[in-house]
């Protein structure tokens, strides 16, 4: 059945397009495009890459990994699976059992039901891992033989360095997609440079020095056109638009919290559009449970978030910030190495990011949630 448009998506082609011509030329076949949560990422990836990508004659298979007790390896597998032809996944499961040739072991696949099983030595039984992994080795080896181009795209790529075995699976990956780079392509958001670093940047990393990396751009001036638009569609209102742009501005040209400000005049058509922002960012406040991530917080490292909140232009572990700190915080005095373990520890927990270079908080919702809180 054909899905219906989203009438509050704005689209955004030419990205689209870019990125994949990058593809096509295979100027690099992994892409990483970072972004700070919220603004918009998995929306382009399912709503505008790869529907464009599939206009293009691509396959593409979409892997969200914000999700919290499930193994990276097998969200990619069910993706795939959830993807590709019968045909393509028994061939899969036929090279994987002729792989574990005389390998007694059986392993529960994400398709229920599905064993592969031999026999082997006692003293020669490889790792309980052994099955999802040349299952998955398998899978992309029939997608790299399927004929079509395919392309990857993995949602909140960080997660997996936070998974029990993430290491291994990420460095299996990685010699997966060199090893079929010519057919398999990928496109990973991230939204914790923190967490992305630990995978890319650093000497040792499972995908040190591996992709390009993009700089996921905000929304312009036709983002709050399209929603002052959609609500006129949905209700009959009209967005004052210079009043629009102020507030779009002052939540950070963040879509979501745009957007969802959007869904509550929908919902309460008396509601003004600064009422709407104030109910919205409340609502994914508690969705986030922000209050009590703020209260398992040390006293010294909301100090600090404090400071950087309200005194941006001073480096947190400066001497002027650190006196700062210290009086805040009922201390003597406050080392630099304290303030960068607490810098450390608010950006583990999401509150701040170094991204751009010094620590700061990018994501408007802990500062309008803050301001509230003072």
């Amino acid at each position: 059945m054909h899905k219906r448009p989203d009438p509050w998506h704005v689209p955004r082609a030419a990205l689209a397009d870019s990125i994949l011509n990058v593809i096509s030329s295979r100027v690099s076949n992994v892409l990483l495009l970072f972004a700070p949560r919220r603004r918009g990422k998995t929306d382009f990836l399912l709503k505008d890459l790869a529907p464009r990508a599939k206009e293009l004659g691509r396959q593409t298979i979409y892997v969200d990994f914000w999700k919290p007790g499930i193994a990276p390896i097998n969200l990619l597998i069910r993706a795939i699976e959830e993807t590709c032809p019968p045909s393509l996944l028994t061939q899969a499961r036929n090279v994987a059992a002729s792989l574990l040739t005389r390998v007694s072991v059986s392993g529960e696949l994400s398709t229920p039901g599905a064993k592969i099983s031999a026999e082997l030595a006692p003293d020669e039984r490889p790792s309980s891992d052994m099955v999802p992994h040349a299952y998955l080795e398998s899978l992309l080896d029939a997608l790299a033989g399927s004929g079509r181009p395919t392309t990857l795209l993995l949602d909140e790529f960080q997660e997996i360095a936070r998974a029990q075995d993430g290491a291994a699976f990420i460095a299996m990956l990685r010699a997966q997609l060199k090893h079929h780079e010519d057919r398999v392509s990928t496109v990973i958001t991230g939204s914790s440079m923190a967490a992305l670093r630990a995978i890319f940047d650093n000497r040792d990393a499972p995908f040190f020095r591996t992709g390009t990396m993009i700089e996921f751009p905000d929304h312009g001036a036709d983002f709050v056109r399209h929603m002052g638009h959609a609500l006129t569609e949905q209700t009959g209102r009209k967005l004052d638009e210079d009043a629009a742009d102020r507030v779009f501005e002052s939540v950070g040209r963040n879509p979501q919290i745009f957007r969802s400000a959007m869904a509550v005049m929908v919902m309460d058509k008396s509601l003004t559009l600064n009422d709407s922002v104030a109910i919205a960012t409340g609502r994914l406040a508690r969705d986030e449970n922000l209050d009590d991530r703020w209260g398992r917080l040390g006293l010294l490292d909301r100090c600090v978030l404090t400071h950087i909140l309200q005194q941006p232009e001073i480096r947190p572990y400066s001497g002027k910030a650190r006196a700062q700190l210290a009086e805040a915080a009922g201390l003597g005095q406050v080392s630099a190495s304290r303030v960068q373990s607490s810098l450390k520890r608010l950006e583990r927990n999401g509150f701040v990011s170094t991204w751009s270079g010094g620590p700061s908080v990018d994501d408007p919702l802990i500062r309008l949630w803050a301001e509230r809180h003072k």
